[in-house]
């Protein structure tokens, strides 16, 4: 009995470290790999592809701009703040979780609307962050990227998002300003309490195995 206590207490201890884990800011290398092949209006719309350098394995992640008034170029590398979206966001750009709610909200679109849809929705994610950049008027055909600004400014729908599902990606050189790499939003760059759960679950089965053969 006292194995068993013992594991379950270390298991209550992991998954208590993940979740604080999951609300601090980090910092990783990033290195911008493409913008898609979708075109509208002379801008590459749609989810981009990033690669975190600085992790194990270097893995490839869903990006989805929402700073219009930076840059990026194929092959760009950077340091970038990792803000949960459910924790500290003051060193994102814009430091507003209801404007990152809605935008992850729009980005989810993008996987169940054709592409020639994704102009519009992704025109709609630039003006929640920078109001009227670009003109939404361009944004023409389709539904409009003035019809998809008011859909995710509809509570029902932006409150749908997990805050818990996205991270904001932020150069650690220009969050409050201009002149360096875009921000974006990310889904699933940190690991899932579940994860932690699961090694508890092993270790505990582990205890457990040898509980039963020393009783044996």
């Amino acid at each position: 009995m006292k194995a068993l206590r013992s594991m379950l207490f270390v298991s209550a201890l992991l998954l208590a470290s993940s979740s604080a884990a999951s609300a601090q800011v980090t910092q990783k290398n990033m290195k911008f790999l493409s913008g898609g092949s979708t075109v509208f209006h002379g801008v590459y719309v749609g989810p981009y592809l990033g690669q975190i350098v600085s992790d194990p394995g270097q893995p490839t992640i869903d990006i989805f701009c929402v700073d219009y008034k930076n840059d990026v170029f194929i092959g760009s590398t950077w340091t970038a703040n990792f803000s949960p979206l459910g924790g500290d966001l003051s060193l994102t750009r814009f430091n507003n979780v209801t404007r990152y709610q809605q935008a992850a909200w729009l980005s989810k679109q993008f996987g169940t609307h054709a592409k020639s849809e994704w102009g519009n929705i992704d025109y709609a994610i630039w003006n929640i962050t920078t109001p009227g950049t670009p003109s939404i008027g361009v944004a023409s055909g389709g539904l409009t990227g003035q019809y998809w600004l008011t859909q995710a400014g509809m509570s029902s729908n932006y409150s749908s998002v997990n805050l818990a599902d996205w991270t904001v990606v932020t150069d650690v050189n220009t969050h409050n300003g201009v002149g360096g790499i875009q921000e974006y939003l990310t889904p699933n760059v940190v690991p899932e309490p579940a994860t932690v759960l699961l090694l508890g679950s092993g270790i505990l089965g582990l205890g457990l195995v040898g509980f039963f053969k020393r009783n044996v």
